[in-house]
């Protein structure tokens, strides 16, 4: 792999990877990629676990507004069923 870098990256670059204490600027940057494709693998599967926690309990929302629609529909009925039966 190889990429250009201006003189002012470079030196960026170079001063950071001589406070990390490493041995050279191919090191450095050969660990940083690989450190951001390990922290993006990681993202990924952050969001994909939180999308399936949000999904779960949407489905267990919806399962409860379902069950408080029955009860609702089934007062409403009964109160209906009473009053026609008083007239």
């Amino acid at each position: 792999m190889s990429f250009r870098l201006s003189e002012e990256q470079y030196e960026t670059v170079r001063s950071a990877c001589e406070r990390a204490e490493v041995g050279s600027v191919s090191e450095f940057t050969r660990l940083a990629v690989l450190q951001a494709a390990r922290r993006q693998h990681s993202d990924v599967h952050f969001w994909v676990t939180d999308l399936a926690a949000l999904s779960q309990g949407l489905q267990e929302l919806d399962e409860k507004l379902e069950d408080m629609r029955k009860t609702v529909r089934r007062l409403l009925g009964g109160t209906a069923t009473d009053a026609s039966r008083g007239a």
